[in-house]
């Protein structure tokens, strides 16, 4: 299947590559309220906001293809299963010196698996959530 990728992000789930993939990028995390609970108040006042951990999500962006069953077909059998995966993404693509972050993570949203428009490819979202900060390091040779 031919595509038009929009960035130069790579998905990798283990050692295979996500196919079809248009775009990826790293979701913000949320920045938590400081809040002061007082018994008997309507509402607790909001002192402020906590500080970001970093990112923890990955929103991918794929051009859908159930024949990438180390890729798409596992990622839905794992948000099926409630399992985890590995997820290795690289922002810059996966050529040595570019940045690497790994770790453990869960799928949250799949792409919707109605039809597709005609003479068009069916696009969809998945979100990765990874459990902690993921490790980042850098592409070897």
């Amino acid at each position: 299947m031919a595509y038009t990728k929009t960035n130069v992000a790579e998905v990798y789930i283990g050692t295979n590559e996500l196919a079809g993939v248009k775009d990826a990028k790293f979701l913000p995390s949320e920045r938590p309220e400081i809040i002061v609970d007082v018994l008997g108040a309507d509402e607790p006042t909001v002192l402020g906001v906590g500080s970001k951990t970093g990112p923890h999500k990955v929103e991918v962006t794929v051009y859908v293809d159930k024949a990438d069953t180390n890729g798409q077909v596992a990622l839905d059998a794992a948000y099926s299963a409630g399992t985890s995966v590995t997820l290795n993404y690289y922002p810059d693509g996966n050529t040595a010196g570019n940045e690497k972050h790994s770790g453990t993570a869960y799928v949250t949203k799949v792409p919707d698996s109605g039809g597709q428009g005609k003479n068009q490819a069916k696009e969809g979202t998945y979100i990765l959530v990874y459990t902690e900060t993921p490790t980042k390091t850098t592409v070897g040779a």
